[in-house]
């Protein structure tokens, strides 16, 4: 396949694991993180496993304006079309609205939002002239209810399901998909920065999935067509439990579960 694969925050966790996907797929791989030695990491491990594949890594803050810009300019030397972007970087703040800090919830929106949204605008046109062409925005089921304590990161997973499901619905036969992937709980670094360990997370066996797992159902899905991708049963029936119930009771849930896994972490 004579096409690229642009992946963002591909040093590891889901990213990394999609990343692996898409060049058993064949493709050329453009991976993009702000860790450099984790994407050095990455790189080396992708090599050993496909020598075949031609992977660029390029250690970029994608909360800075000029992001977009540079990683343009480095598809253009590659002289290859884009025939996937998968927006997978991401990290979340967790504690009370008032107290979390704002420079770092400011680059969460920058970068779920901004620079998701522009990196589309960017290679969209690419696709659509070509009539092929598959974007996997990565969002999370936190994106279909409201976040007490971490109100800033489920709000900006679901402005991504909402722009994945109008997207979808204006390419309809380009030839171009647009799919989101929902994904509950994923035992990753992501993880063990919001909620400090992994012990918690652990106890969540009926919700939780391997990065593996994750990326291995979001190409199946992304290749039938799927446009809101959610892995597993539980959270399945998560998501239909939530749209049955009022939007008070949820955001009352949500919050009594985040209280719930800080106090299993600090004790």
């Amino acid at each position: 396949m004579n096409q690229l694969a642009i992946i963002t925050g591909a040093a590891s966790g889901i990213g990394r694991a999609l990343a692996e996907e898409a060049a058993g797929e064949g493709y050329t791989l453009l991976l993009a993180d702000i860790d450099r030695e984790g994407l050095q990491r990455a790189t080396k491990q992708l090599s050993g496993k496909f020598p075949l594949i031609s992977l660029i890594p390029m250690t970029v803050d994608l909360t800075l304006d000029q992001a977009v810009k540079v990683m343009r300019e480095k598809v253009e030397e590659t002289g290859l079309s884009v025939g996937l972007l998968i927006n997978c970087a991401g990290f979340g703040v967790h504690g009370p609205f008032e107290q979390t800090p704002w420079n770092r919830e400011r680059d969460m929106i920058y970068l779920h939002i901004l620079t998701a949204s522009q990196l589309i605008k960017e290679f969209l046109p690419g696709m659509i002239e070509k009539k092929e062409g598959r974007i996997l925005n990565v969002a999370s089921m936190a994106g279909f209810v409201p976040g007490p304590l971490m109100a800033v990161y489920y709000a900006s997973k679901a402005y991504l399901i909402s722009l994945s499901r109008a997207l979808s619905a204006e390419l309809k036969k380009t030839g171009v998909t647009v799919t989101v992937l929902c994904p509950g709980v994923v035992k990753t670094g992501f993880s063990r920065t919001v909620h400090g360990a992994t012990a918690a997370i652990a106890k969540s066996k009926s919700f939780s999935s391997t990065s593996e797992e994750v990326a291995r159902y979001a190409f199946r899905a992304m290749k039938k067509g799927k446009v809101v991708a959610i892995p597993g049963l539980m959270n399945k029936m998560f998501y239909f439990f939530q749209r049955l119930s009022p939007g008070a009771f949820t955001a009352s849930m949500v919050k009594h579960t985040q209280q719930k896994i800080r106090r299993s972490v600090q004790t």
